[in-house]
Formats: structure tokens, sequence, C-alpha cells
């Protein structure tokens, strides 16, 4: 039996990925929602060519969701963690939240104890691909890449598979999800580091 998907899922905040993984929620006829308070020009287009619902304040996109998706800059991901767990003891309400972003398996450990100590849930999710896309002159969901979770309880991310997003349980560890980005990460990178210097070298020797 496939897990009941949220009605009302927030998104922070609406970049290149967060508004293309909403627009895919929007079309699958979701409530998504997003905080456009300090936000600039760009994301506020975004947000809107995307469906967004735009909300007041944090509090009240808190209140409003059932699901909150963190997308943003790594550097931002504990900041609004945090921010957002005070918007939860002010509300009261407890949404599900989803760490998305490539920062270590430390890190999201520390975010889940922020999270957890509000008292809601969390799951650790690590997104492998571009944006996703419509389909190109042609039938079918079009392009999702890969977003792979992990956590005891996984299934309100899972749901999302209902709005043709690629979703994938990694294991039942908090922190997996995000390695396995990591690791995908410092393979594809490193190998790409390794060749090129490789291939300066044959040629300083006229090995080319």
């Amino acid at each position: 039996m496939a897990p009941e998907i949220s009605k009302r899922v927030a998104i922070m905040s609406a970049g290149d990925m967060g508004a293309a993984i909403g627009a895919r929620l929007v079309v699958g006829g979701l409530d998504v929602l997003t905080c456009l308070e300090g936000r600039g020009q760009l994301t506020r287009e975004r947000a809107a060519e995307a469906g967004f619902r735009a909300v007041a304040s944090l509090d009240d996109l808190v209140g409003e969701s059932d699901l909150i998706l963190s997308v943003l800059v790594p550097a931002e991901a504990r900041g609004l963690a945090e921010a957002v767990a005070a918007a939860m003891r002010r509300s009261g309400a407890r949404p599900v939240f989803v760490e998305c972003n490539a920062i270590a398996p430390q890190t999201v450990l520390a975010i889940e104890q922020i999270i957890r100590a509000a008292g809601a849930e969390f799951i650790d999710a690590g997104i492998i691909g571009g944006p996703p896309r419509p389909p190109a002159g042609r039938a079918g969901p079009g392009y999702s890449p890969h977003i792979y979770c992990s956590g005891p309880e996984p299934a309100p991310l899972l749901a999302l598979r209902a709005c043709d997003l690629d979703v994938r349980v990694v294991g039942p560890k908090v922190g997996q999800a995000s390695g396995l980005k990591m690791v995908y990460a410092a393979s594809t990178k490193g190998t790409t580091a390794l060749w090129t210097e490789l291939l300066t070298a044959a040629r300083a020797l006229g090995l080319e």
C-alpha cells in the first residue's frame, strides 16, 4: 500500500533545484508553500513561475505545512533548521522536516537533533542529479533526479513518488543518504580532478 501523500508541502527555498521540485509537486496537485521573507527578486520570480503559494513568515510556513523540504545552499542548512525549530515551538505545529542539502553526515545528525528536540520527525535526503525537467516533446513524466532518503520513517517523502519524483530508500539510519551523496560527489569530482591532472602531465611530457 502506497504511503499517504502530504497535501501541503513547504520548500525552502525556490532556487534552481527547489523551484523545479516544487513545480513537479504543484503539477501533482499539491499545495506548495514557501516563505520569501528576506529573499531576492530571482527567488521570488522562480517561486511565482513554479506556482508556489507564498506565506508571510516562517511561523506561517511551519503552521500551514505537513512536510518541509530544506533545499538551499549548504551553508544555510543549519540556520534554517534552527529557525524552523524555533517556529515549531512558537506555533505548536510539527511538520516533518526533510534535510535535502549536500552536507556532511555529521552535520545532518546535528540538524536531526535540533528538529527532534522541537518534537518533529526528521528525514535525511540526498539529491543526485540535476533539477527535474518536463518531458521534451513526448508523453511521460520527464526527468527526475534520484532523491535518496534514510531514517526510521521515510514514508512522507516516499509518498512524493506519486508526483513523479524518483525517491529511493538507502537505509534506516539518518546520515546514510547524505553519506551516499558525499561519497558519490567525491567519486565523480575526485575522478575528474585526477584525470585532469593526468592529462596536464601528459601534455607537459608531450604524450597527449
